[in-house]
């Protein structure tokens, strides 16, 4: 019995168990299938977000300048794309997961928040803002979930800076136009005469207050029509007004206006079309002066002057009466005497008229319109037409209002009385300028002697101290050969300083000597430009230079040309600001050399351009003041140049827009294959294989043996036979029995001197040697020297000490040229 209830109670207890297992299986299988369900609802709506993200993402990268954004409801970014976040600096991955406040700017988070929470509430929005220095327009749009409710806010950004900057110059285009519709109309309105603009309908669209006031009118105008304010306007007045519409501009100079109450003005009016933007006609605008006052004044001013030409029939001297404006509406017959004319060929003519010169004529109106604007009598001294002197009482005369009308002219002949006074102060004059020039001459010797007595010591010392060393022997080699050199640079230095003092000379007597050759003017400039290059570093100016090599060559001396190019340099780089540019140019123009310097510096005023190359003239002003100077660099240019038979312009726009100074050079012919050729140094060319003067007969003249024997030998080297003499006479027994290719003569000899010889040789046969090439070589070195050797007949004339280079050079391209 136990064992069977034992049984019973194992199979109630076993069939439990199953009941409960079973009904778990069953519990886990649903929870299964629910996981599962779940599983493949969440892989779903990731995936439906994960599509909507690309969609977003498209939408983005699609959209130009602009960016998408989703944001939750606890403003956190939940997506950031779009080329404006690059715009600003910013990528994804600096928002998302990031709430408004810890990615943005506060104030910009601010600006952005309410409209964030008006979208979570269902509300979209739409506004413009700026960002990053951009603008945009926003629309925010809520996203709901499943359940219908706004679980994010989207929003789309576009870029409409271009727009924006558009609006902004339209805006400001407008606020200029209606400034500059402003302005015309306050010009028109307040414009000293009756002024007023119609469209092409003859409407009013502005008018002067003089305007109104002339003709009686009522305001507003604006709008109204011409005809309907004059509706007793003429025929000839409409077609005047359709004229203008065509193109035509009308005028008269004296015209009347019939008033409503029957009175009568004179006019002076000009009807013209005015052009709108388009180039159209678009309307006409009318300009009158009323000038009744002066008619009527004109027609009083007749009036009297019939009762004054009875009084001043008889009246010996001038007397003439003329108007505000300086015509003569009154002249006597002693004026119409002196003026040799008749009334018709002066009554209403003005002095500029009547008399051949204008300046003269000119003085005389200028102390009629100030006496006029004085309202003062005066007495003045005049010369109208610039031979004969009057003394004439001038005095105003006014209308009955007191105004100042014209003047009336009382004059006297003076002539014989001032030709005297003049001629005592012409001598008086004379005299003292005789006197200043004579003590000027004496300052100018001595300043010379004095600075020729000071200088030329200087370099003697060391020639003269070497010298006597070097006589007694007791120098050895190195000593020697400085000895010889420190003579020679102090011999050098010697004659660069007699020529700089002969230069001075001839600049205090207005002259300048020129050493004449063939130049070649790139080597010139190039060098002229090295000159200045440093200072042009110094203010980091760039010296340009654009030089034709195929440009020839010019007769002249290159060492003052050289000085002609720099000082117009020094000039350009002087006035040029730091940073600034100068240009120098050469260039063949016809048959001459052109050498451009140009700069971008501070120009020339026009009213002192005439003046630039004028002896110590400088611009009155801050820019002479900062720059000084004597102002001689540019005279002593133009003197150069003229001296080479050149010319020299200046031009500049004015202040502040550079200067450019043109220099022209007459060319020489271009010469043979044979022509001789010049180092930069000054040496001739030593590529040839034979000596330069082979073969020539040369005959040298010098009273002076160590001078005479130096010559013959620099020549003798050069390959040319050489004969000498000591004097004149033995010269010319030499030349008439052998007659030389070539005669090198000095100046200065006893008994007969170069000059002299010169005359007797050209007046030889030519057989006999009487058209012999023939050089001066003397220490005769002034411009006077010069010339006088030239009319004497020789074809050169060189100044001692010469280079042994030079001379043989010399020789050659009087041969050759």
């Amino acid at each position: 019995m136990i064992a069977a209830g034992l049984t019973s109670w194992l199979d109630r207890s076993r069939r439990i168990a199953l009941e409960r297992a079973r009904a778990d299986y069953h519990t886990l299988k649903e929870t299964i299938k629910r996981e599962e369900a779940e599983r493949t609802e969440r892989r779903q709506a990731e995936e439906a977000l994960r599509q909507s993200e690309d969609r977003f993402h498209a939408v983005a990268a699609n959209l130009p300048r602009g960016a998408v954004f989703i944001v939750d409801r606890n403003l956190r970014y939940l997506l950031a794309a779009g080329e404006a976040l690059q715009a600003a600096g910013l990528n994804s991955e600096d928002l998302i997961g990031k709430t408004i406040w810890d990615a943005l700017d506060p104030t910009l988070a601010a600006s952005y928040e309410p409209c964030f929470r008006q979208v979570l509430n269902g509300k979209p929005f739409s506004v413009e803002h700026e960002s990053h220095d951009r603008y945009y327009i926003s629309h925010g749009t809520p996203l709901y979930n499943d359940c219908g409710e706004v679980y994010a806010v989207l929003v789309m950004s576009y870029d409409i800076s271009d727009r924006k900057h558009v609006e902004a110059e339209r805006q400001q285009t407008e606020v200029a136009l209606r400034e500059s519709e402003e302005k015309l109309s306050l010009f028109i309105k307040h414009a000293p005469a009756a002024m007023a603009m119609f469209d092409r309908e003859l409407r009013y669209l502005a008018y002067s207050q003089r305007w109104i006031e002339d003709y009686d009118l009522t305001e507003p105008m604006i709008g109204r029509s011409h005809y309907e304010v004059f509706p007793e306007i003429s025929e000839a007045w409409k077609q005047i007004h359709q004229n203008c519409l065509a193109g035509a501009i009308e005028k008269s100079d004296d015209d009347c206006f019939n008033r409503l109450d029957g009175s009568v003005d004179w006019l002076k009016w000009e009807a013209r079309p005015w052009f709108n933007a388009a180039g159209e006609i678009g309307g006409i605008v009318i300009f009158a002066e009323n000038i009744t006052d002066r008619k009527l004044a004109e027609a009083e001013l007749r009036q009297k002057n019939a009762i004054l030409d009875v009084v001043n029939q008889s009246a010996p001297t001038p007397i003439f009466v003329k108007d505000r404006q300086g015509r003569i509406i009154y002249a006597n017959p002693a004026t119409l005497e002196v003026l040799g004319k008749s009334a018709a060929e002066v009554i209403g003519h003005r002095d500029c008229d009547l008399y051949p010169n204008a300046e003269d004529a000119a003085r005389v109106m200028e102390n009629d319109q100030r006496i006029m604007a004085s309202g003062q009598t005066e007495v003045v001294e005049e010369s109208p037409d610039g031979i004969r002197t009057f003394l004439g009482m001038k005095a105003p005369y006014r209308n009955e209002a007191g105004e100042v009308i014209g003047l009336i002219g009382i004059s006297n002949d003076i002539t014989d009385r001032i030709q005297i006074e003049r001629d005592r102060e012409r001598i008086l004059q004379q005299e003292q300028a005789a006197r200043e020039a004579a003590e000027q001459a004496n300052r100018i010797k001595d300043e010379f002697l004095a600075v020729l007595s000071h200088e030329l010591r200087s370099p003697l010392n060391p020639i003269l101290g070497w010298s006597r060393l070097l006589q007694k022997g007791n120098l050895d080699a190195t000593k020697t050969a400085q000895a010889l050199a420190t003579i020679e640079r102090n011999a050098k230095l010697q004659s660069e300083l007699i020529e700089d003092l002969l230069d001075v000379s001839r600049i205090l007597q207005g002259k300048l000597s020129l050493t004449v050759s063939s130049i070649d003017l790139t080597a010139v400039i190039r060098s002229a430009v090295e000159t200045v290059q440093l200072a042009a570093e110094a203010k980091s100016i760039t010296v340009a230079a654009s030089l034709d090599a195929e440009v020839g060559t010019v007769s002249g001396d290159a060492t003052r040309l050289q000085q002609v190019v720099w000082n117009l340099l020094s000039n350009a780089v002087k006035f040029t600001p730091i940073d600034g540019r100068v240009e120098v140019r050469l260039e063949q123009v016809d048959h001459q050399a052109q050498i451009t310097v140009s700069d971008n510096g501070n120009g020339i005023p026009a009213n002192f351009l005439p003046f630039v190359f004028d002896c110590f003239r400088q611009e009155s002003g801050a820019t002479t003041r900062q720059f000084g100077g004597l102002g001689l660099g540019l005279a002593i240019v133009r003197h150069l140049v003229e001296l080479h038979g050149g010319t020299v312009t200046a031009a500049s726009a004015g202040k502040g827009v550079g200067a450019t100074f043109t220099v022209k050079l007459p060319l020489l012919k271009r010469q043979g294959d044979g022509e001789m050729e010049r180092r930069g140094d000054g040496e001739m060319e030593r590529g040839s294989s034979t000596l330069p003067l082979t073969g020539l007969q040369i005959l040298v003249i010098d009273d002076e043996t160590d001078s005479r024997d130096f010559v013959a030998f620099v020549l003798e080297q050069a390959g040319a036979n050489v004969t000498t003499a000591a004097i004149a006479s033995e010269g010319f027994l030499a030349l008439t029995h052998a007659p030389p290719d070539v005669l090198v003569s000095d100046i200065g000899m006893p008994e007969v001197d170069g000059y002299m010889l010169m005359r007797q040789i050209r007046a030889l046969p030519p057989e006999q040697g009487g058209q012999v090439k023939a050089i001066a070589l003397t220490a005769y070195a002034g411009d006077f020297n010069q010339q006088q050797a030239l009319q004497a007949g020789f074809e050169q004339h060189i100044s001692k000490p010469v280079e042994p280079e030079a001379l043989v050079r010399a020789v050659h391209a009087l041969l050759t040229g």
